[in-house]
């Protein structure tokens, strides 16, 4: 059976977002086994939890985006590459306004952030 990955401290990237040209800040917190990859919008009421699945995908032009009820987060491609690319099963991802920074447009700043993290097995 293959075990689970995760990081093992905090990571945390801020930047400017693609479209929206905001500043943002993002930071990637463990999560236990079998919690997948989930976004949490901080700067909300009520801190809304948006799980990276397939029924919570916001039909967007150019971008990814997550979206639970009237909250969501745009961009989120790069990072869920970087996540992906890592082999990361379980992240808590939180957010700090509308959309996820984008610092060199690509996955790369993702890839060294949750690198520095130091991923884990579970």
């Amino acid at each position: 059976m293959k075990l689970q990955k995760t990081i093992k401290g905090e990571g945390r990237l801020n930047g400017t977002g693609l479209f929206g040209g905001e500043q943002s800040g993002v930071i990637f917190r463990p999560a236990p086994e079998d919690a997948g990859i989930v976004f949490v919008r901080t700067d909300v009421p009520g801190t809304v939890r948006i799980p990276a699945i397939a029924p919570n995908i916001a039909e967007r032009s150019r971008r990814t985006s997550v979206k639970k009820g009237d909250v969501s987060i745009e961009t989120v491609e790069h990072c869920l590459a970087a996540i992906r690319a890592l082999e990361i099963d379980n992240i808590i991802v939180e957010v700090e306004g509308p959309e996820l920074p984008a610092p060199d447009c690509s996955s790369a700043e993702y890839v060294n952030v949750l690198k520095q993290a130091e991923i884990v097995e579970q």
